[in-house]
């Protein structure tokens, strides 16, 4: 292990550890930066080519997500982006792939990293393999892993390699049949499928209309605030919502 992977493995234990968690627990990173830390969340259809983006905008922050990307994925890309948010204080926007792990640029490879460590650690991993009582790790310890963390089955199986639980030729043949194997065992696909979502997680929304009530603000440029963010639905959707009300 180099120095730029225990760095990222001490910074995930380090914030996992600020949350008050342990390896075991699986982390909603999505709630936890939209609620707790005020990050807002871009969720959209880009490019295949492009896991997400970062913006930090003097105080604020802003993570955009590639919802053509599978859910799992997206969790991934969320933790990645985090790291560049929190860490690297000197970077103010950035497109990314998340999950190569082998990328030119030193802080990309430290984002995946963090991200690998922080939602699938080495001890939740082995305590979770350990109860499952298996020598040998099969494609169902990999989807039941993947399934209480919340992660892609390509960061797990990466996670699964780098630890020493699989060779490369084992996960290779893991890579296929995982959706119709996770549902034999009574396991939603969700993880696995892409969202396709259009939508903004943020409280930009909310502190726009405390400064409209509090006289901040003139209606004009509250009005204005919201269709520059892209929420023209909360002001021209009311009526649509109404006229549907007995449907």
């Amino acid at each position: 292990m180099n120095r730029l992977e225990i760095t990222a493995m001490a910074r995930a234990t380090e914030f996992r550890r600020e949350l008050g968690l342990g390896e075991y627990e699986p982390l909603d990173l999505f709630k936890l930066l939209r609620e707790c830390l005020d990050i807002s969340l871009v969720f959209k259809p880009l490019s295949p080519a492009v896991s997400g983006v970062f913006l930090r905008l003097g105080q604020s922050a802003v993570i955009m997500l590639n919802t053509n990307k599978t859910l799992g994925h997206q969790r991934f890309t969320v933790a990645h982006e985090y790291c560049h948010l929190r860490y690297h204080r000197g970077l103010s926007r950035r497109i990314c792939v998340a999950g190569l792990f082998n990328q030119d640029n030193a802080s990309e490879r430290e984002a995946d990293y963090f991200a690998a460590n922080l939602l699938l650690p080495a001890g939740g991993i082995a305590l979770r393999l350990h109860k499952r009582g298996r020598k040998v790790v099969s494609l169902e310890d990999v989807i039941d892993l993947e399934q209480h963390f919340g992660a892609s089955h390509q960061a797990t199986l990466s996670r699964l390699r780098h630890l020493g639980y699989l060779t490369q030729k084992q996960a290779e043949a893991m890579g296929d049949g995982v959706i119709a194997m996770a549902r034999r065992l009574g396991y939603r696909p969700d993880l696995y499928l892409p969202t396709r979502e259009d939508r903004i997680e943020s409280s930009y929304a909310e502190k726009a209309k405390r400064a409209l009530d509090r006289g901040l603000i003139t209606k004009g440029r509250y009005e204005q605030l919201l269709l520059e963010a892209g929420y023209a639905d909360l002001l021209y959707g009311g009526e649509e919502e109404g006229s549907h009300e007995d449907i």
